[in-house]
């Protein structure tokens, strides 16, 4: 395999088409999450998005009229005559709902070109998300902005605040990158590098409700949905850092609060708090990923959905095992992603989503860790981009103590002990 020259297909995005958007059932969309591509004068933007999370990007028109800032709309006495360009600029992230945008009587046909129109449009400060909650869901990854680099991983706003102890914690928006029952990973850029952040069930919210204590996360969950977060760094028995391992999931952080939806109405170590000495970070020395134990304070109660879980998972998104293929430079490459045995399909990769053992490759020239045939395990996305020379793209390649194992499993043939059987 790895003897036969890389080949890199170049798949082109062929354009949106309007076949799947009629009626009443498809026409309006809520808690969307798109990129500001373009300002026009004086009071109008066009937003790229991926509906409901989906491979195909699309365009909205945003009016400022429909565009509220940190709670406050554009539309009333005091504001109305500000320009769309003194209320946003280009590659900011807004969250919207939206509908067809079919005013000429066919979807798209306008001069913009857009497929939907922003009928509700809001931009919120990491301040004002930590009080009342954005609200958005909406599927972010994979938009490209005009600079020609991708807004990270979903991610909207990630930004540093000091905790209660003094210590720098981390407010934003990530997406899932790793589940279990009743703990995963999330992942967040951290300028432009992502970062990992170990989170229990016990710590998720949905709308508000908890997630009840013998509920797994794999019901309401899958790896690439957007969540927003609480962070702080590990902390080990003696009260110092913790390097990613094992037993953390090769995550440096660890979420006090994981949400979809409204902020809930718990205390957070972001805000003033009373202390009477000593850090209010929750301590993981007691409590790593290698285990399902759960500390709660006993004042705290589980509030478990009354509709019950709707697993899901999201078509565009694939987890697995491959091996380097290419080392093209110092910050990209092509791996062989094993879908199955002897079926291989090319994913590009950069090193600002790459982890050696934890460690993120951001600063790293790759062709001084990797070699052609190396294991590694991907998260990987569809890809969407004109410019794209592969398949493929990975969200995040993860270097781990049993990646090698697993490689090695997803190569071997077909099982053959029912035709041994059989033949008996």
């Amino acid at each position: 395999m790895n003897s036969q020259p890389v080949k890199i297909e170049n798949y082109v995005r062929k354009q949106p088409t309007p076949d799947g958007y009629g009626g009443n059932q498809g026409r309006y969309h809520f808690n969307q999450v798109g990129v500001v591509r373009e300002i026009i004068y004086p009071n109008k933007a066009i937003l790229a998005f991926r509906l409901n999370g989906t491979s195909k990007e699309d365009k909205a028109i945003l009016l400022s009229k429909t565009l509220s800032i940190d709670g406050v709309s554009m539309a009333t006495e005091d504001t109305m005559g500000r320009l769309m360009s003194e209320c946003l600029k280009i590659n900011d992230i807004v969250h919207f709902d939206c509908h067809i945008y079919d005013k000429l009587g066919t979807v798209g046909s306008g001069k913009d070109r857009c497929n939907f129109y922003a009928m509700k449009a809001w931009k919120n400060s990491a301040e004002y998300e930590l009080k009342n909650g954005s609200g958005g869901t909406g599927g972010l990854i994979g938009i490209t902005g005009t600079t020609g680099q991708g807004v990270p991983n979903g991610c909207l706003t990630t930004t540093s605040i000091a905790t209660a102890g003094g210590v720098t914690g981390k407010l934003g928006t990530g997406w899932i990158s790793e589940l279990n029952p009743r703990k995963g990973v999330l992942t967040f850029d951290n300028n432009g590098k992502d970062e990992r952040v170990l989170f229990l069930a016990s710590k998720v919210y949905f709308f508000e409700k908890r997630i009840g204590g013998k509920q797994a996360l794999t019901d309401f969950l899958s790896e690439g949905d957007p969540v927003q977060f609480e962070a702080v760094p590990q902390e080990g028995a003696d009260g110092g850092g913790v390097e990613a391992n094992p037993a953390n999931s090769y995550c440096t952080w660890f979420a006090n609060l994981v949400w979809k939806g409204k902020r809930p109405h718990v205390e957070s170590n972001f805000k003033t708090q009373q202390s009477t000495g000593g850090s209010n970070l929750v301590r993981r020395g007691s409590c790593d990923s290698s285990s399902d134990s759960e500390h709660v304070s006993g004042a705290e109660t589980y509030v478990s959905f009354t509709g019950g879980p709707h697993k899901h998972s999201n078509p565009d998104i694939v987890k697995g095992v491959g091996m380097i293929a290419r080392i093209v430079n110092e910050k990209a490459g092509v791996i062989w992603w094993v879908k199955s045995h002897n079926q291989f399909h090319t994913v590009w990769f950069t090193s600002n989503k790459t982890f050696l053992f934890g460690d993120n490759l951001a600063s790293t020239s790759l062709s001084d860790v990797f070699k052609e045939g190396d294991p590694v395990s991907i998260v990987a996305e569809k890809a969407n981009s004109l410019t794209c020379p592969a398949k493929w793209i990975a969200k995040q390649v993860l270097i781990s103590d049993d990646t090698a194992a697993l490689l090695q499993k997803a190569c071997e043939p077909p099982s053959r002990a029912t035709g041994d059987v059989a033949s008996r």
